[in-house]
């Protein structure tokens, strides 16, 4: 069985200590997925997409790969940002309630379709779960 696991980083400092102690041989994994969370699931801390910028940063460690999820109702521009960076998105109720214009989502889709169309502005594509298991099965040999 092939462990892959994924670090959950709130922020830039948990990110800096992480790489640290891979150069120190202090994490047992060849490869390694982080999550960049951006913002709080709070009224006064909803992320923006400049919360990305210290994860990123030219003197910040770099993962094998890495995602980013937001609070708030500027999670579609977050989402948009990291992957034009070349992250992965995360994207739904688990970190978020409220649409672009501020109004809360009927369902976990139509945060999904907020995504997907600031994506689509730019000219990316999402993946889609049928896609996601080709690659990881392609990956992994089977």
């Amino acid at each position: 069985m092939r462990i892959w696991p994924q670090i959950i980083l709130y922020t830039a400092d948990e990110a800096a200590r992480l790489g640290a102690m891979m150069k120190q041989g202090l994490i047992p994994f060849d490869e390694l997925a982080v999550l960049y969370v951006l913002g709080r699931f709070t009224l006064t801390r909803t992320a923006a997409p400049s919360d990305l910028v210290p994860f990123v940063a030219p003197d910040m460690p770099r993962f094998d790969s890495w995602t980013v999820c937001a609070f708030g109702r500027r999670e579609a521009a977050c989402v948009t940002a990291g992957a034009l960076l070349g992250g992965d998105v995360r994207v739904g109720f688990e970190n978020n309630l409220a649409l672009p214009n501020g109004a809360r989502a009927s369902s976990n889709a139509e945060l999904v379709g907020a995504a997907v169309g600031a994506l689509d502005v730019v000219g990316l594509r999402p993946q889609t779960a049928d896609g996601l298991r080709e690659e990881i099965a392609a990956a992994i040999g089977r």
